[in-house]
């Protein structure tokens, strides 16, 4: 019948459950989504999840047999998508549905949320993001430069037959699906910085919501002074997880107007500059590699996700491939470049 599951931290072990009592469905979704919910059922229900948090983000898989209504007010914003099936729901009174291939919901902290299914023989499967609603605000203030005195609210239909629903559908399934696979990438606190500033910026430019206003006229840019405090803070920390944000909160200035000064002052971007920073740490660690090294592992520690991009970056920059770089690195050292792992 299986135990009632705790919402994940940040560094857990994922969570499987599978739950059949009703009580136990209510209780979990209470605890799993920080909410007050009521779940109605007449029939016998099944409820399998796998949940875990990374970073500001929970990846939620789950799997619903028999009819299940659910009602709350949850703490952080939830996007939930269908991997098969479809439910009915609504959010603040606005109706809606979460169709595979077609729709989404967006569900924003505070307003009365119901989700209703009634699959009959063939299960409803979810994708449900949650994001964290202190993580989500924080960027938006730290793009705009402004203080929010009123909640965040999106507007809770999200098409994904296209355009910016389809990217945000498609970023957050990259991210339930690296969730998933053993050995992935999100273990790796640049990745997960990276990737979830990623997802946060998509919701918050490609979106509408009731701050939009706040991103409609262009930034004017910082002065030079906080494009180099930026740059000497992303030089000494290029192997931390920085955010865009945390280089803004560095120089004193709003995201938006440190990437026009970037834009300005260096024909570049701050994510741009980060990025450059990390590539000459990695041409660092390939030159003074040891034993059983790879370009790899030494990329995925350097910050980059996808290793074809890294190597094309790599070559432009330095006139050589990475393979290359590690080779003359243990050549330097004596040691045969067979001992190497791709």
């Amino acid at each position: 019948m299986g135990t009632v599951p705790e919402r994940p931290r940040p560094g857990q072990h994922r969570t499987r459950l599978h739950i059949t009592d009703v009580d136990l469905v209510r209780e979990g979704l209470n605890r799993l989504y920080h909410a007050s919910a009521v779940v109605d059922t007449r029939d016998r229900v099944a409820w399998s999840i796998e949940a875990e948090a990374l970073g500001p983000l929970v990846v939620v898989r789950s799997r619903v047999t028999g009819r299940v209504r659910f009602s709350a007010a949850a703490d952080d914003y939830i996007i939930s998508m269908a991997r098969s099936g479809a439910v009915r729901s609504s959010h603040g009174g606005v109706e809606g549905a979460i169709a595979a291939g077609r729709s989404a919901m967006l569900f924003s902290p505070g307003a009365a949320l119901d989700w209703d299914a009634s699959p009959g023989a063939t299960p409803y499967e979810t994708l449900t993001t949650q994001i964290d609603h202190r993580f989500l605000v924080g960027q938006l203030e730290a793009m705009t430069g402004a203080t929010l005195h009123e909640p965040l609210v999106f507007a809770p239909q999200l098409s994904v037959e296209g355009g910016t629903g389809a990217d945000v559908e498609r970023l957050l399934r990259f991210f339930q699906d690296e969730a998933e696979r053993e050995g992935n990438l999100l273990t790796s606190p640049l990745v997960l910085a990276s990737l979830s500033e990623t997802v946060a910026r998509a919701l918050l430019l490609g979106l509408p919501h009731s701050h939009t206003h706040l991103l409609a006229r262009p930034a004017p840019p910082a002065a030079p002074r906080a494009v180099r405090l930026a740059e000497a803070y992303a030089e000494a920390h290029a192997l931390d997880p920085l955010r865009v944000a945390d280089l803004a909160r560095v120089a004193g200035t709003s995201v938006r107007a440190l990437e026009a000064a970037f834009r300005a002052h260096r024909a570049t971007t701050p994510t741009a500059f980060l990025r450059e920073r990390r590539l000459a740490v990695a041409r660092r660690r390939l030159l003074g590699a040891t034993a059983g090294a790879s370009v790899t592992t030494i990329a995925h520690d350097c910050g980059f996700l996808h290793l074809g991009r890294f190597s094309a970056e790599y070559r432009a920059r330095f006139g050589e491939t990475p393979s290359t770089t590690l080779r003359r690195g243990l050549a330097a050292t004596g040691l045969p470049a067979d001992l190497t792992r791709r």
